[in-house]
């Protein structure tokens, strides 16, 4: 009779380490991507406060910046940071180069476009395609970075074959952001003007509500004036006579 018992293989504790960085590295790209996606979805509305893109980037730098971590971690677990071994795993190549573009360009993100998308002004067609093209390569690159994660069979590929992807790739992004920087550029201009409008009503309104408190208070003081009673004539020259009639 065959033997239906099932063995399970133990895992050491360097493969529960490895699938512990993993599964946190998957958990941190997955939160950037969130995080990146609808930050680019609120611009797109045009819904979006400065205060909370800051937000927004202050965790994305926090969640690249663990992901820097963890992927070390990982690379040093399966490779031993050996350069002759990196230099044979084209998808760990590649994968690193995405990452080193995706953080250059968050560094500009940082100090060139959120200046730009923030500022009470319109912007130039210039600015607006530096914009564009900066937030489409940001969000094209977290998308890339996340595939080549997944993507097992990139690793059968030559490097050269990689690298020729991923030029192909970066300049579709720079013309789709290029493409997209005029709209861009028009869709902030209406934001500028709907935001400058609401906050010319809300002063109007307020300066409304401020003069008609004002004309309720003096109306108030006038009619509590015209109801006090009225002091009594020569009072004081009345007084005297009253005590001596009391005499």
């Amino acid at each position: 009779m065959p033997d239906l018992s099932l063995s399970i293989p133990l895992l050491n504790s360097s493969d529960w380490f490895r699938t512990g960085l993993v599964y946190l590295h998957l958990l941190s790209c997955a939160f950037a991507l969130a995080l990146v996606l609808s930050a680019d979805w609120r611009i797109l509305k045009g819904d979006f406060t400065v205060d909370g893109l800051r937000r927004t980037a202050q965790g994305t730098s926090v969640v690249l910046v663990f992901l820097w971590v963890s992927g070390g971690l990982l690379v040093h677990h399966d490779t031993g940071l050996d350069l002759s071994v990196i230099a044979s795993l084209s998808k760990l190549q590649l994968k690193l180069l995405v990452v080193a573009a995706l953080t250059i360009n968050g560094v500009l993100l940082h100090f060139v476009s959120f200046p730009l998308i923030t500022a009470n002004r319109k912007l130039t067609l210039r600015e607006s395609v530096v914009l564009a093209v900066t937030g489409t390569i940001s969000t094209c690159h977290w998308l890339l970075a996340a595939f080549i994660g997944i993507a097992r069979p990139l690793g059968q590929w030559p490097l050269e074959t990689l690298l020729a992807a991923y030029i192909t790739a970066l300049c579709a992004m720079i013309v789709l952001g290029i493409f997209c920087a005029p709209f861009l550029r028009i869709h902030l201009a209406r934001r500028l003007s709907t935001t400058r409008f609401l906050v010319d009503s809300n002063r109007r309104n307020n300066a409304a509500m401020s003069l008609q408190a004002h004309e309720s208070g003096r109306s108030l003081l006038d009619d509590g004036r015209c109801m006090m009673p009225a002091a009594a004539p020569n009072t004081c020259e009345e007084l005297p006579l009253l005590r001596v009639s009391q005499r």
